[in-house]
This record gives structure tokens, C-alpha cells and sequence, in this order.
């Protein structure tokens, strides 16, 4: 009777043994998916459905941190913008270029937006409220060389309608207009160039 306990015992043991040789094993590093923060030039997105090439990858800095943009190309060779930045989560935006002077907007009336550090404006049958406005860095393609501007940007009462205004230091002014999108809404099928 011992003897069948201990050959069932020794029995047991070979099976472990033999099951954790046959089990493969697990790869030490398992890639997660590429995010935002892994695309560069040459990726290709798909947001809501639509294709995008990112054309260029660029860096802002201000007081209060950083956040990033791709330069996109879509359908008819138009130009969108993908920004996203940390804040309390992540918020990202999916805008398009518009001419500055389409929004009916002056100099002077982004000055008094900053001075009064409110206030609204019509556009496209939407009001867009000031949101915020500051001086920031830009590093294009994530060089180690900047350049100043001073931005605007503005939300609809419902936070889903963005629109944002950049001053360069060269005074031109630059708009763009578009959305608030969920993360979940952009799929990268590739992450383009790491250089």
C-alpha cells in the first residue's frame, strides 16, 4: 500500500514537472500597442473612421507643461491637427485650418479677450467662449530649437467645438477649427519614423 502512495505521489510530481516543460513560456516584454505619444512622421492614423499621414510631429511647452500635435493629411490634401496633452486625462482634438481672417475676429479683440480673460463670439451659427490664452514654445518635428507664439483658444458652451488662434512671432496670424474626439477614436496602424 505504501508503495502504490508513493508511486502515485512520484506519478503527481512527474506530471507537474512534465506540464510546466510543455507549457511555453510567457515572453519576458510584451509590446503594447503603439500610443499618441509613439507617432512621428510617416504614421498613418485613422480618426472617426477617416485616414490621416502624420506629416510632422511638434512639441509645446509652457508653464504649465507640455503637449503635442501631428500635423495631418488627409482626403484632398487637406491639413488637420491632432493635439493632445495630460491634464486631469487626456484631452485630445481633431482640428482643420481656417483662414484668421474668416472668423471675423481682430488684434484687438484677442487683446481684450486676454485683458478681460473673458468673454464670447459668434462663428458658424456656434458661440465660442474664451478658454484660455498664453505664450508657449513650439519645437517643430521635436527639434531642440523653438519658436515663441502667443495663442487663443476658444470652446463652445458644451466643450465639444474648439477653436484655437496662434500669433507667431512674425505676427502672422494662424486659426483652426474643430472638436474634442476621444482617444478611442484614433487607431494608429502606424507609428511612422522614430528619427
Amino acid at each position: 500500500m505504501e508503495l502504490i502512495i508513493v508511486l502515485v505521489g512520484v506519478l503527481v510530481v512527474i506530471a507537474v514537472v512534465w506540464a510546466l516543460f510543455l507549457r511555453k513560456k510567457e515572453p519576458d516584454h510584451v509590446e503594447s500597442p503603439p500610443s499618441l505619444d509613439d507617432l512621428r512622421q510617416g504614421g498613418v492614423v485613422v480618426v472617426k473612421g477617416n485616414e490621416y499621414l502624420v506629416e510632422q510631429r511638434n512639441k509645446y511647452t509652457e508653464a504649465e507643461g507640455e503637449w503635442f500635435e501631428l500635423k495631418l493629411t488627409g482626403d484632398e490634401g487637406r491639413t488637420y491637427w491632432l493635439d493632445w496633452q495630460e491634464r486631469g486625462g487626456l484631452n485630445v482634438s481633431l482640428t482643420q485650418e481656417m483662414p484668421f481672417a474668416s472668423l471675423g475676429l481682430t488684434p484687438e479683440d484677442l487683446a481684450a479677450f486676454d485683458d478681460e480673460e473673458t468673454g464670447s463670439f459668434d462663428f458658424d451659427d456656434v458661440i465660442y467662449y474664451f478658454a484660455a490664452s498664453g505664450e508657449s514654445q513650439m519645437y517643430e518635428n521635436d527639434a531642440s530649437e523653438s519658436e515663441a507664439f502667443y495663442y487663443w483658444n476658444f470652446e463652445d458652451e458644451e466643450h465639444e467645438n474648439v477653436i484655437n488662434v496662434a500669433r507667431w512671432s512674425g505676427g502672422d496670424y494662424e486659426a483652426a477649427i474643430g472638436s474634442y474626439i476621444n482617444a478611442s477614436d484614433v487607431d494608429i496602424y502606424s507609428a511612422g519614423s522614430s528619427e
